[in-house]
């Protein structure tokens, strides 16, 4: 077959609500025939879905499918696996946009032959671009200590979005993984197992992805609603697990941020993730240690100590 005519990408974009925000995803993407782009609307209003049509008309290229029941982010990116025909699986969400020289990133296929791909990415302000949210770039530090250390520990285990990476698409298919489809987390997994267990990954130092902060988003306030910090909790933890089973240890572990929230907000999960700390952790020790060190006064380090010193007697009285 004539490498030309073939589908070096495919391009996944789950949407729900604003199709302004995904024009702007769109017209980031150049026009290529080697380019699949898949949206998937998650069971968004009939107004909504109406405005889709009309960016169906001007984007004739783009596969616009339409879910008759919302499954949210997990269920529409496990829709576009489904569809996708891409050597490589590129994914975006639909209120973000690729950086300018993503056409000139998509050039480089013949040199790319690992599983996983990483590109840096920068965080703005969605109404105004031109906003840089630096507090939000904590990626760049994992990209610098990797070129400094080339340990590649943290970009596998721990960047859990599955945004500025290519996955080769033979690599997803063998290792069999799918999204969670919960409404937080669902991509954790999918991320971390993919990391853990690609024989071979490319760190790329370039910037592909802008993604993008509003106030409305579920990241504005963040584990905030009923139910969500428990959830995101369960999958932080099940992460973990896959992390530490493939042989990898990292500073924080992804549950580390859950067990410190827990720590102040629900005292009897944080007993459950403690007394199952050694699936995730190299000890309890260890995942109170790193619970430790989040908190941010003295006081407050020497109250884990102390209370997770009372659970531990209480595991071992039980």
């Amino acid at each position: 077959m004539d490498n030309s005519l073939r589908t070096h990408y495919s391009i996944i974009i789950p949407h729900h609500d604003i199709p302004e925000l995904l024009e702007r995803c769109l017209q980031s993407i150049p026009v290529r025939e080697d380019t699949q782009v898949i949206v998937v609307d998650d069971c968004s209003r009939q107004a909504v879905q109406e405005k889709l049509k009309g960016l169906e008309r001007i984007y004739p290229h783009v596969q616009f499918v339409y879910s008759d029941k919302c499954g949210g982010a997990g269920k529409a990116r496990n829709t576009g696996l489904d569809l996708a025909s891409g050597t490589y699986l590129i994914f975006a969400d639909a209120d973000d946009y690729f950086s300018d020289n993503f056409n000139t990133i998509l050039d480089r296929f013949d040199t790319y032959k690992e599983d996983i791909v990483y590109f840096r990415s920068k965080s703005v302000l969605s109404n105004d671009p031109s906003v840089s949210l630096s507090n939000l770039n904590w990626m760049d530090s994992i990209f610098e200590n990797y070129f400094k250390t080339m340990d590649e520990s943290e970009i596998r285990c721990g960047i859990h979005n599955p945004w500025a990476k290519f996955f080769r698409s033979d690599f997803i298919r063998n290792l069999g993984i799918r999204f969670e489809e919960r409404p937080y987390s669902n991509d954790i997994f999918f991320v971390v197992s993919a990391g853990c267990h690609a024989e071979r990954i490319k760190v790329e130092n370039d910037s592909l992805y802008y993604y993008t902060s509003r106030e409305d988003s579920l990241t504005s306030h963040f584990a905030e609603k009923d139910g969500e910090l428990e959830i995101r909790a369960e999958a932080a933890f099940n992460a973990s697990i896959i992390i530490k089973q493939a042989g990898y240890h990292l500073h924080y572990m992804p549950s580390t941020f859950f067990y410190s929230r827990l720590f102040h907000e629900n005292k009897k999960l944080y007993r459950h993730y403690l007394k199952n700390a050694p699936l995730a952790y190299r000890s309890r020790w260890d995942a109170i240690t790193q619970v430790r060190w989040m908190e941010p006064g003295f006081a407050g380090k020497i109250w884990v100590y102390i209370y997770s010193l009372i659970c531990l007697l209480g595991f071992k009285q039980s």
